[in-house]
């Protein structure tokens, strides 16, 4: 548990300082993908160490489940605290809540595809569907 810890917050970090580099949300969202694109090519196509971990425990009161739901549930709040915060006063709650849900669950299930696959596509392709998202949310043309 106590590496999951530590791997969270350092990866939590990283994420948080890749994206605040930039003002633009596309971009943004952009270097969520790029963080694995060079992650693969340092430790290869390992996927998510916490997912990996909650394959091994198949009881939903395990604390190391209850540590990778919360784990993803910071990741979702990067996603809308610093990554599509500008839409926010753009739109009603529930489709922020939607936007937020939508991008997260690319880039979560791009990370999941990459490691099985073991290839780039997933992550390219997602980026891509984040992309056109984000111009349908941003003109009004909510999907």
């Amino acid at each position: 548990m106590a590496w999951l810890r530590q791997r969270e917050e350092r990866w939590i970090e990283q994420l948080t300082e890749r994206i605040s580099q930039h003002q633009l949300t596309e971009k943004r969202v952009s270097a969520m993908y790029t963080m694995w694109y060079d992650q693969i090519r340092e430790e290869g196509y390992r996927g998510c160490g916490f997912i990996n971990m909650a394959g091994e425990f198949s009881d939903e009161k395990s604390p190391v489940r209850a540590l990778v739901r919360d784990h993803k549930e910071r990741v979702r709040q990067v996603v809308a605290n610093n990554v599509l915060n500008e839409y926010r006063p753009m739109m009603e709650p529930e489709v922020f809540d939607e936007l937020v849900n939508t991008i997260y669950s690319l880039f979560d299930g791009a990370i999941i595809q990459a490691q099985n696959f073991m290839q780039d596509w997933p992550i390219d392709s997602a980026m891509k569907t984040s992309m056109k998202t984000l111009s349908h949310y941003r003109s009004g043309a909510v999907l």
